[in-house]
């Protein structure tokens, strides 16, 4: 478990007991608590090395390679969490927060989503696999394609995926959310790639940068 502040995040807690890293984070000097394995971390605006909890991984991390992506890719596989996995190889530990008002703590409907990137891996070596081989949609947009749907290791399990519009259908990103349940939609422009939840919520991803994701609930989406 790794818990850690920032200037964005006042306080996070994520599981990462998935992945070994050695990863950049991009948010500025981050205090972290930690207890156990160890990795090395870069922070701010110069090397800071310090300290993360990689719970019940023992193997060192390796940099997988864009071909190792690509493969596991076309096997429709990604590393089991809250990730978006790029093509170069590198990954983005991603946690989603809801936030509820004082008055409707218990009411699905008034929550706030953001799925935050609260790591920056370069170097990772996950422990497990899930699928990604279930699709409900695809959308097209000058040479490239979109695609979302959900994984058959567990239902509350979606993805969404941005490649190219060729026979391989090589890969650009593949953002997978193990809360957001089911992808059933989705559009592409020359911007953004646009997602629908089966619990109603609309994820935005700017397809330059999807780790930036908005998340809007599906009768407050803008149009």
């Amino acid at each position: 478990m790794l818990i850690l502040a920032n200037r964005a995040v006042r306080l996070a807690q994520i599981q990462t007991d998935c992945i070994h890293v050695t990863c950049h984070m991009e948010r500025g000097p981050t205090p972290l608590l930690f207890d156990g394995p160890t990795v090395t971390v870069t922070s701010g605006p110069g090397p800071r090395p310090a300290p993360v909890i990689m719970a019940g991984v023992n193997s060192p991390a390796a940099a997988p390679g864009a071909d190792l992506v690509q493969a596991r890719w076309r096997a429709r596989e990604a590393p089991y969490g809250d990730f978006v996995l790029f093509s170069d190889g590198s990954l983005s530990v991603m946690k989603l927060i809801r936030f509820s008002p004082a008055d409707r703590l218990h009411d699905p409907r008034a929550e706030h989503w953001q799925w935050w990137e609260v790591l920056r891996a370069t170097a990772w070596t996950p422990t497990d696999w899930m699928d990604v081989d279930t699709t409900f949609a695809s959308s097209t947009c000058a040479g490239s394609r979109a695609l979302a749907g959900e994984s058959s290791d567990h239902g509350s399990i979606g993805w969404v995926a941005l490649t190219r519009d060729d026979d391989q259908q090589t890969l650009e990103w593949l953002a997978v959310s193990c809360s957001s349940n089911p992808f059933a939609e989705v559009a592409l422009d020359g911007a953004t790639v646009t997602a629908t939840s089966t619990s109603g919520r609309v994820w935005t991803f700017p397809r330059s940068a999807p780790q930036q994701v908005r998340i809007d609930a599906q009768d407050s989406a803008p149009s």
